[in-house]
């Protein structure tokens, strides 16, 4: 886990970004770096404990990159060293490199590399978010959380961390000041250096740094030493000149003394004066030399004269890439270059062939590793400042281009698992091997990027309209995109690329019926998970379960694969849900939306709360404070606060920026239920306790409690003209004068507990209770106007029949229906309980038994829907029926703690069997009646024998029994329990002759295979064989031999379910499986505790009113 944290984490590795800028740069020497090591400036940083910030300033190309490098390098060789060294490169070009969030990813990345006792820290946020920590709009307030935290740990001796090019992060660079400032002036066991340009707005802002060093290299002392370096950098680079050029001493004096008078103690021109000089022969040196003009600018213009003298193709294709490298959101590899620029089709994918072409760019670019950098950002920086003196296009009409080509490449490469994945049900998690050679590699930056680009096209109307470029590909590749993104972890990116689509039409002109109905946004929001973490689920799972006027799903249903023999029906249209947002761990008890309705806060059960983006259902940030259930949550007005409030009786005050709890409220004696934010910055909260508390946001005194009722108060709303109102399990609504805390009304009708409350704006009040009504008030006139009744049943139990061609559900409201498994419709109602139906079972014969909270067991003619025979005795609920295979006899477990057996054709009660200390939860019978075998809450099993009427104790489980079961042979027993074991039981003797763990995702609802004695079933479906020799073996203590003693079989969790099953995380399902490999994934609205399997046909509760059936083929999908 540990090691997927900080996989999640990496956005690069800046040890590889330190090796890649020394190499390109021509490596690092330590005599051009080592006067630093004896700087004033540098000395009073690295040894006095007040300085604890370095800033070393100057302009482009003085070797301010180089000095970090060597800097680093010393730190890490210091002998008395105790600290960390971590440090970061930025890199204006590159999004990856070019923002406050990547610079703390980075550092935080090379502190856990060099101490991973320190992951704990990010666990703690990463745990509860998953790779979704590192996404969003909030993620740096969480980084910067989980980095302050990391700085402040006792275990970390100390620590140095380098910030390289600190004006090249040009997103949030403020917000990383600021901590680099806190940093550095609260933690003395952290020291910072910091490099960037001259620029007036880091300079004011480090005027707030109490504790900073400046080192400027264009103060004389420092400028001198720059000047030494520069020479001992000329003489370098000259030798190397001679050596490959064979430059005689003569020619070597003359370029010497060009460039010791022209170089301005600046490193970069002399690198790009002898790169140009190193691509001449040795007669053209000297001729060339005086051409290179004194200063960066000057020599960038007599280096672009260069490029746009060549022929006139090459000129074009030269500015065809700079333009190309000038408009991309990061580094492009050569391969993707060929894929966006106008480059012969020919050569499009030649490596060789775009080197070349790059390299005809003069020193503007530099390839490492097949990747396209500029040299330096001031090369970027003069190519954009005199656009439109070299380029003849416009930096539109190339987005325009880069778009055209994008189109075209991704049209050519994309395709139905692109990869040759073997399984459709392939989990991210588990590793997707990537092809050699990557299908995906040329298109990697366009699959991202390409609606960006469009953004900032030309001529956007023409791509838009019907039967346009855009309305081609989405229409022929919409899938293919999607899983693309999938594959390279870019859904997100997916989102806010229609999102910018749906934008774009809105301000020009109406495209085909994709954007018209939001149809591709509401498809891919819907299935965001699947594609995330299986992307060929965009063909199963995503089309299957869209509504089937869907236009994503009727554009592309021959997609849908043949081995998907039976779909569930389907609503026609898409429901209200936009999205379901999956994360936490428990219950999620409460959300509130932002003011600005861009972010969602949910507490939850699992004791956070969680902050969600609600563009792309990212979760982008996870509070962490609260040490019960948090039951509610509110953002204040500026959506820069949320209050939370816990059943551990205290309110919290939380702030976004930072993550951080500012306040803690106290005072409640029990639980806090519920909160609302009232005016002047005043708090209402509800709890437990009775009462309803008033509370001064910024002091966090309590202003007032309100005394009156009777029992827990759940709910609060703020009313007009210093009013609130609050509703509690008395099941009155009460209105009280904040002020003087004087309850005015006390409004009655509702039968069970008022649960929540809302104001309208006509200052109206909503009230929901648990008597299932919805009632609205007028507050003027204290009166109710309106009830609003309609809340019905939901499903609590289903069974296939024998022949798996029926499925039986039991409901809350008392009625049984029967399904048609093919249609999929409703057959038959059952009417006769008066309570839940908490189990149903269909006999050999046809017939179903059922069982209820109404304490009775009913007997169904499933044709007529008669009830044949009612069964009454149980004093209490019934778990649990089971059936012998004649029919004639029906065991029932109960609450009341006993099982009664009950002859069929009678009605009687035959036998009543004492014995059990907890509730009955399972009963089984044997195949003809004589056995029947009990499991209770408390995990005793118990046998009664029919033939010598003996009751006995077989055995404990140790653990809650789920489910019971008799072998066909009638020598075996098998217990089921909630910690996902199972145990083999020799009746005859009471041994425990086999005990297993099974996987979490079959339950624990287990039976024998009534044709085959040792093979176990899964109510959820599936099944495993057990061998017999593993039956015969000792008994579990090993301390006696049951029968023989033959080698035992491998343990049941090493043997593989077969068959189709649903997988159950958590008390849910997610994925049908097949032979233990996840198939399908199952939407949030499919997942139930009731569902049933039957060969290769799936029923699951939908929506706990209907039932979907799923069949798929026998074969399943071809791996």
């Amino acid at each position: 886990e540990d090691k997927q944290c900080i996989q999640d984490l990496r956005i690069t590795d800046p040890l590889d970004d330190k090796r890649r800028i020394e190499q390109t740069k021509g490596g690092l020497s330590r005599e051009l770096y080592c006067w630093i090591l004896e700087n004033p400036e540098y000395q009073q940083w690295r040894d006095s404990d007040e300085n604890r910030l370095l800033w070393i300033k100057g302009d482009p190309g003085k070797g301010k990159t180089m000095l970090l490098c060597g800097i680093i390098d010393e730190l890490n060789q210091q002998p008395s060293r105790s600290g960390l060294v971590s440090y970061f490169f930025c890199q204006a070009t590159d999004q990856n490199l070019n923002n406050a969030t990547a610079v703390l990813r980075g550092l935080i990345f090379m502190l856990v590399r060099q101490q991973p006792s320190l992951v704990s820290h990010v666990r703690r946020r990463y745990d509860q978010a998953g790779g979704k920590l590192f996404e969003g709009a909030n993620t740096w307030f969480a980084l910067s959380d989980i980095f302050t935290t990391m700085l402040q740990d006792p275990a970390l001796k100390g620590a140095y961390l380098v910030v390289d090019a600190l004006d090249e992060c040009v997103s949030d660079q403020q917000q990383l000041l600021d901590l680099i400032i806190l940093a550095s002036g609260t933690e003395a066991r952290v020291k910072w250096i910091m490099s960037s340009r001259n620029e007036f707005r880091i300079e004011e802002r480090l005027k707030h740094a109490e504790q900073k060093v400046e080192l400027s290299l264009e103060v004389e002392l420092n400028a001198q030493s720059i000047a030494t370096a520069v020479k001992l950098y000329i003489e370098d680079k000259l030798q190397k000149l001679s050596d490959a050029k064979g430059y005689n001493e003569v020619t070597q004096e003359r370029v010497r003394n060009y460039l010791l008078k022209n170089a301005n103690n600046t490193f970069l021109w002399v690198a790009l004066v002898c790169q140009n000089l190193e691509k001449h022969a040795l007669l053209e040196a000297c001729d060339m030399l005086e051409a290179f003009p004194k200063g960066l600018e000057s020599l960038y213009g007599r280096i672009t004269q260069q490029v746009l003298k060549k022929d006139g193709r090459y000129a074009n294709l030269c500015k065809q890439i700079l333009m190309v490298m000038m408009s991309v959101y990061r580094p492009i590899t050569l391969r993707e270059l060929g894929s966006m620029a106008e480059i012969n089709q020919e050569f499009s994918d030649d490596v060789g062939y775009l080197t070349d072409a790059v390299a005809l760019c003069g020193s503007f670019l530099t390839i490492r590793e097949d990747t396209i950098y500029f040299v330096h950002q001031s090369a970027k920086d003069y190519l954009s400042k005199n656009e439109g003196a070299i380029f003849e296009s416009r930096l539109k009409d190339i987005h325009q281009t880069m778009v055209s080509l994008s189109l075209q490449a991704m049209t050519k490469i994309l395709r139905k698992n692109i990869y040759a994945l073997p399984w459709t049900g392939l989990l991210s998690d588990d590793g997707i091997d990537m092809p050699s050679p990557d299908p995906l590699s040329a298109i990697r930056y366009s699959c991202v990027h390409w609606v960006d680009h469009l953004c900032k096209g030309s001529t956007v109307e023409a791509y838009l309209e019907d039967k346009g470029p855009v309305d081609v590909f989405l229409r022929e590749h919409l899938l293919h995109w999607l899983e693309a993104l999938g594959l390279l972890h870019q859904v997100s990116a997916g989102i806010l690329s229609i999102v910018a689509l749906k934008d774009l039409v809105a301000v020009s002109l109406p495209m085909f019926d994709f954007r018209n109905s939001s149809d591709a946004h509401r498809f891919v929001l819907y299935n965001r998970r699947p594609i995330e973490i299986a992307p060929l689920q965009v063909y199963s799972s995503a089309l299957v379960c869209s509504p089937t006027q869907s236009l994503v799903r009727k554009t592309f249903h021959r997609e849908i694969p043949s081995w998907i023999q039976n779909r569930p029906a389907v609503e026609d249209n898409w429901s209200p849900c936009l999205q379901t947002l999956e994360g936490h761990a428990s219950t999620v008890e409460s959300v509130a939306f932002s003011t600005d309705l861009m972010q969602i806060a949910s507490g939850s059960g699992d004791r956070t709360i969680k902050v969600w983006d609600i563009t792309t259902g990212a979760c982008i940030q996870t509070l962490e404070g609260h040490t019960h259930t948090v039951c509610a949550v509110a953002f204040t007005a500026d959506s820069r606060r949320i209050v939370s409030g816990s059943d551990d009786k205290t309110i919290k005050i939380w702030d976004l920026a930072t993550g951080a709890c500012h306040r803690t409220l106290r005072g409640h004696t029990d639980g806090v239920q519920n909160i609302a934010l009232l005016e002047n910055d005043q708090i209402a909260s509800t709890s437990q306790d009775a009462t309803i508390k008033i509370w001064d946001m910024e002091t966090g005194s309590c202003l007032q409690t309100l005394k009156g009722h009777t029992d827990w108060v759940t709910s609060v709303a703020p009313l007009a003209g210093g009013l609130v109102a609050s509703g509690g399990r008395d099941r009155t609504i009460k209105i009280w004068d904040v002020a003087t805390g004087y309850c005015h009304e006390t409004l009655e009708g509702h039968t069970g507990s008022v649960t929540s409350l809302v104001t309208l704006a006509n200052g109206q009040l909503i009230s929901g209770s648990g008597d299932k009504t919805v009632r609205l008030w007028d507050i003027a006139t204290r009166t109710c106007i309106r009830v609003f009744e309609g809340h019905h049943y939901s499903i609590e139990s289903i069974i296939f029949s024998s022949d798996g061609r029926q499925v039986a559900t039991g409901a809350t409201d008392g009625k049984i229906k029967i399904w048609d498994a093919d249609t999929g419709a409703c057959i038959q109602t059952l009417v006769g309980h008066t309570d839940y139906v908490l189990f149903v079972k269909f006999l050999t014969d046809g017939r179903l038994v059922s069982g209820s909270e109404d304490k009775r067991v009913k007997l169904w003619d499933v044709e007529t829907g008669a009830c044949v025979r009612t069964f009454e005795g149980h004093s209490d609920w019934i778990y649990s029926v089971a059936a012998s295979a004649d029919g004639r006899r029906i065991a029932s477990g109960s609450y009341d703690k006993t099982v009664r057996i009950w002859d069929t054709a009678t009605g009687q009660c035959a036998r009543t069997l004492d014995g059990h200390r907890d509730w009955v939860r399972a009963v089984a019978l044997s195949r003809d009646g004589q056995l029947v075998a009990s499991g209770s809450f408390g995990g005793r099993i118990m046998i009664y024998n029919e033939a010598s009427h003996s009751h006995r104790t077989l055995g404990d489980h140790g653990r809650d029994i789920a489910s019971v079961a008799i072998s066909p042979d009638g020598l075996y027993a098998l217990s089921g329990a909630d910690n996902n074991t199972i145990k083999v039981w020799h009746i005859a003797t009471g041994k425990c002759v086999h005990k297993s763990d099974v996987h979490a995702e079959w339950g624990a609802q287990l039976s024998f295979d009534p044709t085959m004695n040792y093979r176990i079933c899964s109510n959820l479906g599936g099944y495993i064989d057990l061998d017999p020799p593993s039956l015969e073996a000792k008994s579990e203590d090993g301390s006696e031999q049951v029968q023989s003693s033959r080698p035992p079989t491998p343990p049941l969790s090493s043997v593989m379910f077969r068959g189709y099953g649903i997988e159950r995380r958590d008390g849910r399902e997610e994925w049908i499986r097949k032979d233990g490999k996840p198939l399908f994934w199952l939407p949030p609205e499919y997942r139930s505790w009731y569902s049933a399997v039957s060969g290769s046909t799936v029923a699951v509760v939908v929506g706990r009113t209907r039932v979907a059936f799923f069949k798929f083929s026998e074969a399943g999908p071809e791996s």
